[in-house]
């Protein structure tokens, strides 16, 4: 094993961008520029909200820094046990094109569902900044702790890198490409030895399909596919920055190093991987081979995700992970007993989740990942029907539609355009409610909604705080939604109505 470390912090290059400075005026036009080019390919309109986030938030020490901005310990004035991490990025040095980039990096991370990737709460859009909400990770990233480890025992390694190609797989199967994974974006949830990882900054993530969607030079040197390198690639060049990451956890080294970038380059593209006896000697052939397999310089030749995570390194893992004798009987049985609630509960189902602590839903995690058998971070009708047969629970197939359709209430679809089961409406539909959905978390979710601290929710509310997760409802959605539970437009929902009604679908 490697005695020292040599990796360093990459700073990231984007050759094709270029950056407009400050000019007078310009902090108007910027709020129109971004609120013109809010539109999402994936839903009817992605709302940039107007609200000043100093009136809900104070911001604590900086965590984070780059070129655009800061990010920050951010803790809500309605609750100041709670920190989330608040990424501020200053519109005033923005190019029009990086405006895009920005709008595209939110529509992402609303997007993508999984626990292994960090949650995104909220926005916000001042006249000097624009503010993205997401999940506090106080373990760290995994970049500091190569530096005080120098590397990491194979196992340990193996366990990370699966689910980093996990979360990556997910991403892809919504054709969603990364396009800068370092150790530097990824954090630890927790200092906890069990903490999850979690994937962060999609600052420079593209949705793509085919080649010809991507072709800006983008991402961190040491961790830069050479396909990317010529201006040519898709999806994949995320699996060479995974093949590299595995090579650094290992050895504490990365597999090409120069500190002159063109060398660097170069090595990247000509060079074979080397394992030095010394550094090496410990480690298992199938550690390399998967290495070698994934860091082929041809990226036509080289493994998908799906591919990736299926290799023999992770063979006991993926049996693990995968075994239906390990599935909670009594999971199942919360799925088939899973009625759908009405359109505002089920609104509201999706913060109650997010305010979940994985302590909290860690078998139902474990349940999550044995049914996702490809790992996509989805559950399709088959692999529900394949759980219920092992575990001997008869169901027909008509009712087996319907409690699946009950489940993926969010309408999610991957790229293959066929309805699933994503992470959160699954926690959602086989959680113990009558436990978990107390009358304090009920308070919690319901100050979210309550967005003037008024002690009440008005109509205008329930919209805001929708607006401010980036997805807009029109008004007359949300005017069904009132209908449906019997309440007038102009009521003012108080927290025992709230719960009243939020309790009633339980």
């Amino acid at each position: 094993m490697g005695s020292s470390c040599c990796i360093k912090k990459s700073n990231n290059f984007v050759i094709d961008r270029i950056i407009i400075k400050n000019q007078s005026g310009k902090r108007n036009s910027l709020n129109s520029q971004i609120n013109l080019v809010a539109k999402s390919r994936r839903t009817s309109v992605y709302i940039i909200n107007n609200e000043d986030i100093n009136q809900k938030y104070i911001f604590q020490e900086q965590i984070g820094t780059g070129y655009y901005g800061t990010v920050k310990v951010a803790v809500p004035k309605i609750d100041q046990n709670k920190k989330f991490a608040c990424k501020s990025i200053d519109k005033l040095i923005l190019s029009n094109n990086r405006i895009k980039s920005l709008i595209k990096e939110i529509e992402t991370l609303s997007m993508l569902d999984h626990p292994n990737v960090v949650k995104y709460y909220e926005t916000y859009n001042d006249n000097r900044y624009f503010h993205i909400v997401m999940e506090y990770c106080s373990g760290g990233d995994l970049f500091d702790n190569i530096t005080k480890r120098k590397c990491f025992s194979e196992k340990e390694a193996c366990h990370i890198i699966y689910k980093l190609l996990s979360a990556i797989l997910h991403c892809h199967s919504l054709g969603i490409v990364h396009r800068d994974l370092k150790p530097e974006n990824i954090l630890y949830e927790s200092k906890s030895e069990l903490s999850e990882v979690k994937i962060i900054d999609f600052g420079l993530s593209q949705q793509s399909i085919t080649e010809d969607d991507l072709n800006s030079i983008v991402g961190s040197p040491f961790y830069v596919a050479p396909e990317v390198l010529d201006g040519k690639y898709d999806s994949k060049c995320d699996l060479w920055s995974i093949g590299v990451i595995t090579y650094c956890l290992l050895s504490g080294t990365p597999p090409f190093f120069s500190k002159d970038k063109e060398v660097l380059f170069k090595m990247i593209r000509k060079d074979s991987v080397k394992f030095t006896k010394k550094i090496w000697e410990g480690i298992s052939e199938s550690a390399k081979d998967f290495i070698k397999f994934i860091l082929n310089k041809n990226h036509k030749k080289r493994p998908n995700a799906r591919k990736a995570i299926q290799h023999k390194w992770f063979e006991n893992i993926f049996k693990e992970d995968t075994n239906l004798n390990h599935l909670d009987v009594g999971i199942l049985n919360s799925l088939r007993n899973f009625q759908a609630p009405r359109q505002f509960t089920k609104s509201v189902l999706t913060f109650i989740v997010k305010k979940l602590k994985n302590t909290e839903i860690n078998q139902l995690n474990k349940s999550f990942n044995i049914l996702d058998k490809d790992k996509s971070g989805f559950i399709d009708i088959e692999q529900l029907q394949k759980a219920f047969e092992f575990c001997n629970i008869k169901i027909e197939d008509e009712e087996l539609k319907e409690i699946f359709h009950r489940c993926a209430f969010s309408k999610y679809k991957s790229l293959d355009n066929i309805e699933k089961i994503n992470y959160t409406a699954f926690i959602a539909a086989a959680m113990d409610r009558k436990n978990l959905i107390n009358r304090n978390l009920l308070w919690e979710v319901f100050k979210i909604f309550d967005t003037d601290s008024k002690g009440y929710i008005s109509l205008n509310d329930f919209e805001k705080a929708i607006e401010r997760t980036g997805k807009k409802k029109s008004i007359d959605e949300i005017k069904s939604m009132y209908k449906e539970i019997g309440l007038s437009l102009d009521v003012y929902i108080r927290f025992e109505d709230f719960c009243e009604i939020i309790e009633k679908d339980l």
